[in-house]
């Protein structure tokens, strides 16, 4: 005689299954600043894509102070994105937002796994801040309330072991690939 009843180990890993389907296919993680407001493309981490090397300069003296390499988020989608989902960024590099307009912006850390620094600065390149040491996959508001155009993130503790103060510049050197 057959059992043609459906056993309940199969019902139970079914159901399982449809829960994740559905859980993966909605969820999309929230934009970088919440001046953008369109979704994430893509989970997944990204290479390091090299767009500049930027050099931070004494405001007083123009003595530098660093020079690091940055990738450059331009794009809504790039800036969306930022460094989320990375899991570790050498020290001789950082990305650079480049806001459409200066004004005041936000940020947070969730889904970004690098503690990190966050240097905020005018249209003429001027530190206007510095958020140091920001905590991993935090939702708390990281802000700029001065006009801000150019935001950079370097790796947590960087911008003081660099001597990094409000009134030195940045220079941004582009590579063209």
């Amino acid at each position: 005689m057959n059992d043609t009843r459906i056993k309940p180990s199969i019902i139970l890993k079914y159901t399982l299954f449809l829960g994740l389907m559905a859980f993966f296919s909605c969820e999309n993680p929230p934009p970088k600043s919440l001046h953008e407001t369109h979704p994430v493309q893509s989970m997944q981490a990204t290479p390091f894509r090299i767009g500049g090397h930027l050099r931070f300069l004494d405001g007083e003296s123009g003595e530098l102070r660093q020079q690091i390499n940055v990738e450059i988020a331009e794009t809504e989608g790039d800036r969306n994105v930022g460094l989320m989902y990375r899991k570790s960024m050498p020290d001789t590099v950082g990305m650079l937002f480049i806001m459409p307009e200066e004004e005041p912006v936000d940020f947070w850390m969730k889904d970004t796994y690098i503690p990190l620094d966050l240097i905020f600065l005018d249209k003429n390149q001027k530190i206007l801040s510095i958020a140091p040491d920001n905590i991993p996959q935090s939702t708390s508001l990281i802000s700029c309330t001065a006009p801000c155009k150019y935001v950079v993130e370097v790796n947590a503790g960087k911008s003081a072991a660099w001597g990094l103060e409000t009134g030195d510049k940045m220079k941004l050197n582009r590579v063209h690939l």
